[in-house]
């Protein structure tokens, strides 16, 4: 039986080692899914970054990356947008857990965040919903007020 349990062990270890970096993002992808699930409906809250408070849409990924062991600093989406470098791309070629912004009002640019997940879905906290998850669709609300995607390092 101990010999088994070896090679069992030397399987797992051997496997770890070859499979590429992509399954660690993609674990990291369910993971975050997972959460926002469990999450889904938990209200919107003005500088809420917890689901006993409830979710701002900045206080939600802040929420979901340091769930994930990758903290990004809790600030407004505007301010986070600037920190992260200027390589911006269209929603059309994210991946999951690439951060995605809206200006959804003249006056606050960039004032909406939200996290991609696969095949053009998304989660935010709305301030109508929540946390929630949605699709982009071309010529549609969310598609018309995008303003970019990045992605964290």
């Amino acid at each position: 039986m101990a010999g088994w349990l070896l090679q069992y062990f030397y399987l797992v270890l051997v496997l770890s080692l070859l499979l590429p970096y992509s399954n660690v993002y993609a674990d990291d992808c369910e993971k975050a899914k997972e959460l926002l699930k469990i999450n889904k409906s938990v209200n919107y809250q003005w500088g809420g970054d917890n689901p006993k408070t409830g979710f701002d849409c900045s206080g939600l990924i802040s929420y979901v990356f340091k769930y994930l062991g990758k903290p990004i600093p809790r600030t407004t989406s505007r301010k986070l947008w600037i920190s992260i470098d200027d390589n911006h791309f269209h929603w059309s070629n994210s991946e999951c857990l690439d951060l995605v912004w809206w200006t959804l009002t003249p006056d606050r640019p960039f004032g909406h965040i939200g996290i991609m997940m696969k095949n053009d879905n998304f989660w935010h906290s709305s301030s109508s919903l929540g946390v929630t998850g949605d699709k982009f669709i071309i010529n549609t609300y969310w598609d018309k007020n995008f303003e970019g995607c990045k992605r964290i390092n």
